[in-house]
Parts: structure tokens; C-alpha cells; sequence
């Protein structure tokens, strides 16, 4: 929904445009004087000292050959439907999972932003936003939907403001920087709570990707508040797709009290209110989940969950972003892995690295990871461990480490281990616990500390 933002009549621009059609016609001004339109008014009007009345225009315009819409504005209703058209096709290829086309069609769409009206303009801006972000170009997404959330035809609480915030809420999230995300959810949902409006999907997606924000910064007592809140709220709105997304976050919270059994039964039953719904790329992210929570879980199917996350990829293709793509071809490969499928397994975790070559975050650290582990148990000793050195530097890389990177660095740890290097495997296990914000001690705590050690060794040693 966009705010009314009809003004007057722009009497020069009006003017101007009169003249430029007249004039590419070869007509005169007594041209187009009738009985009622004098031609020293037709001067007046082109010299943009008077602003002509609904029926003046009228005339005018069929005078010269073109539209009333085009002399008021500027806007070639012919070219504004082809642009329509053409978005539409761009909005339907990001649908389908041609992102790239769907980009390039956009950006052409945009070279003719002047024509656009506040609402086709809107349209197309958004698209080009979620091309970007399904492309893994999320520094460029974030910028675009920055400007969108100051854009004043943006009603605050409507359908598109949502959607908005939600991507641009996902998009910080994505690259690992929480404090924003949260910063952004928090902020849109004060705004909401400030107006009183009627809880939608829409808003409860809004809640669900804060839960998610808080979930990944640890701060797990506030994401299990806000989600207790949202459940309440979606149970009033008796929809089955918000009902959906909230067991969706309870567990991913199930999962980070260590209550696994828990979490795939919250996720299970998310799925069960989602799967009549239309939105296919929730369901494959949810299938996805389910799929990660089983192969996590010791006494997990290995199998079960591979048919779940080959479910997800299917469905991602068409519809996610490279990074949740990504994300499901790692859990292949250790799906592939647990089954004894070696060769497979590589092949999925080369795909993932593939996929995530352009994003710098925990996932495509993850796919590095993983695909080392693949290398190494089908004997590729070398690339192996250069693909494990390469996941520990994009670690490194990242803006803000988090939990899931310290996860990460677990793997990592666990996969030297098992190929004898503990020296590396130390390396990880220690910089994990960095980036899970604990800390070392000062140096000369750290010294004192050392000197007892050998004291006591020394005492022991006699």
C-alpha cells in the first residue's frame, strides 16, 4: 500500500511537453486554437503561465496526437504497459529461479525509472533487491533496500514496508552482521507495536526473522520470548503459514537448548501447517532444516535425511537464494558421508563451494570444510587439508564470527583430529571458542598461570 502522493498539475512541465508534441507535428499554436482555446492561451499554457483545465488537456492532447496521461505527466501509457509487462516476466522469472535473467531484465526495466509510477517503480526496485540477494551480491541488495525502507510512498505496516524489513533484516543476517539485523527487526517491530495494527503473516515473518537474528547471536532468552509472543499472536490469526513459521523458530530454539528430539518435532510440525500453503521456498528451507536436525542428532537416519534435502535442493533451485542452495548440498555431503557414499559426498560439497564461491559467511566456510573431510577420506591428502586451511581463513574473514562459526571451527577441530593433526585441530578448537566470545587470559595472568602449571609438575616430578 502507497501513500497518496497525487500533487497539481506541473503547469510547466505541462507546457513544455504541449509544445514538443506540437512542434514534432509541425503544427502552429493557432494550430491547435478552437473556439473555446484562444491561441494566446495555447502561449500561455506552453510558457507554463497557466495550468490548462481537464478539457482543455483533452483537446490539447487529441490536437497533437498523444495522451492526456502523457501531457500530465510525462508518461507514455503505451511504453508504461510494455514496462508493466516486462517487470511482470522479471518478477515471474525470480520466481522460477532465473535470477540472473531476472537481474538483467530489471536493470532494463530501471534505465526507464522516469516513466515508472511510485508503485511500478517500488515493484521494480524490490525485485532487483531479491535478484541481488538470491545471486549472493548482498552488500549490493542491502544498499538498494536501505532506500527502499526511507522511500516516503512506503506505508509502515503494509504488505510491501513487511517484506521490506524482512529482507533487509535476512539480508545482515546472512552476512553475519547481527547487531544490524537485530538493530533493523527490533526497530521495525517497535514501529508496528507503536500503531496498534492488525497482526498479519507478514509481520509474524517479521518477528520470525528476528527470532532467527537473536537465535544466531546466542541471545536464546529473548528469542524464546519474542517467540512465545509471536505463537500467541498466530494462534489469534488462526493461520496455518504463521502458526507455520513460528514452530519453525521454536525449533530452531529446541535445537539450541540441546533438545534435539524436541526440535525435529517442533520443525515436523511447522512443515504440517506449511505444506498446503503456496510458498514453496519456505517449505524446501523447512525440509532443508529437518533434514540438518536428523543429521545432527545421533541417532539420526542418515537416509531420511538425505530425502529431505534432496527435497530442499529441488525446490530451492526454482525458488532460494544461492545460500540456502548451498547450505542443503552441505548437508548432502554428510548425508552422503554417514551413508559411505565418498565419491557422492565430494561431489555435493564441490557443488556447495561452487554455489557459495561469491559469499563470505559461516555456510560457505562450512562447504570448504566439508569439502576437505571428502577429500581427505577419498584420499586427496593434499587438497584436503588446503581446502580445510582455506574453510579456517574464510573463518577468519568474517566480519563478525558467531555461534555457527564457532561450529564451524568444531568441525574443523574434529576433522584434524581424525587425520591426526592435533596441532591444527588445537588451532580450531581455539579460535572457536573466540568466536563463541570467550575470551583468553591477559598475558600476565596467562604467565602466572604458567608458572603454577610447572610448579605443580615440578612437585610432582619428585
Amino acid at each position: 500500500m502507497f501513500a497518496d502522493q497525487t500533487a497539481s498539475s506541473d503547469a510547466v512541465g505541462i507546457g513544455r511537453r504541449v509544445r514538443e508534441q506540437r512542434l514534432a507535428r509541425g503544427l502552429l499554436q493557432q494550430d491547435l486554437a478552437t473556439a473555446e482555446i484562444s491561441a494566446s492561451y495555447i502561449s500561455l499554457i506552453e510558457g507554463g503561465k497557466r495550468t490548462p483545465s481537464p478539457s482543455v488537456l483533452a483537446a490539447l492532447a487529441e490536437r497533437v496526437g498523444t495522451t492526456v496521461e502523457y501531457l500530465r505527466t510525462g508518461r507514455n501509457e503505451a511504453e508504461l504497459n510494455d514496462l508493466r509487462l516486462e517487470l511482470g516476466f522479471s518478477e515471474m522469472a525470480l520466481r522460477n529461479g532465473s535470477h540472473g535473467e531476472a537481474l538483467q531484465s530489471i536493470t532494463h526495466v530501471l534505465t526507464k525509472s522516469a516513466v515508472l509510477s511510485p508503485e511500478l517503480l517500488f515493484r521494480a526496485r524490490f525485485a532487483q533487491a531479491t535478484a541481488l540477494e538470491r545471486l549472493g551480491r548482498l552488500e549490493s541488495a542491502i544498499s538498494i533496500l536501505h532506500d527502499l525502507t526511507k522511500d516516503r510512498a512506503l506505508v509502515v505496516g503494509s504488505a510491501q514496508w513487511a517484506e521490506v524489513n524482512v529482507s533487509l533484516c535476512r539480508c545482515y543476517t546472512i552476512t553475519g552482521d547481527l547487531s544490524m539485523s537485530v538493530e533493523v527487526g527490533e526497530r521495525a517491530l517497535q514501529r508496528l507495536d507503536s500503531l496498534g495494527l492488525e497482526v498479519t503473516d507478514d509481520h509474524i515473518q517479521l518477528g520470525v526473522t528476528l527470532v532467527g537474528a537473536y537465535y544466531l547471536r546466542s541471545d536464546f532468552t529473548r528469542a524464546h520470548l519474542l517467540s512465545e509472543r509471536l505463537l500467541a499472536q498466530a494462534e489469534k490469526t488462526e493461520s496455518r503459514a504463521a502458526r507455520g513459521m513460528v514452530y519453525w523458530n521454536a525449533g530452531l530454539i529446541a535445537e539450541s537448548r540441546g533438545d534435539r528430539n524436541e526440535a525435529v518435532a517442533l520443525v515436523e510440525r511447522a512443515l504440517g501447517f506449511m505444506a498446503e500453503g503456496d510458498n514453496h521456498r519456505h517449505l524446501a528451507m523447512l525440509k532443508s532444516l529437518l533434514g540438518w536436525l536428523i543429521l545432527r542428532s545421533e541417532s539420526g537416519d542418515p537416509a531420511e535425511a538425505k530425502s529431505l534435502l534432496e527435497q530442499a535442493v529441488g525446490m530451492l533451485v526454482e525458488t532460494g537464494s544461492v545460500h540456502e542452495i548451498g547450505d542443503s548440498e552441505v548437508g548432502l555431503a554428510l548425508a552422503d558421508m554417514r551413508l559411505g557414499l565418498l565419491k557422492e559426498a565430494q561431489e555435493h560439497a564441490s557443488r556447495a563451494v561452487g554455489i557459495l564461491a561469491n559469499e563470505n559467511s559461516g555456510v560457505a566456510a562450512e562447504a570448504l570444510a566439508t569439502l576437505g573431510e571428502t577429500q581427505l577420506l577419498n584420499g586427496e591428502t593434499v587438497h584436503g587439508e588446503a581446502s580445510l586451511r582455506g574453510a579456517a581463513r574464510q573463518l577468519r574473514q568474517l566480519r563478525r564470527p558467531d555461534m555457527a562459526a564457532a561450529r564451524v571451527y568444531r568441525y574443523l577441530g574434529d576433522v584434524w583430529n581424525r587425520h591426526g593433526n592435533p596441532d591444527e585441530a588445537m588451532r580450531a578448537y581455539r579460535d572457536g571458542l573466540t568466536a563463541s566470545g570467550a575470551e583468553g587470559l591477559p598475558v600476565t595472568e596467562r604467565a602466572a598461570y604458567e608458572a603454577a602449571r610447572a610448579h605443580d609438575h615440578a612437585v610432582d616430578s619428585r
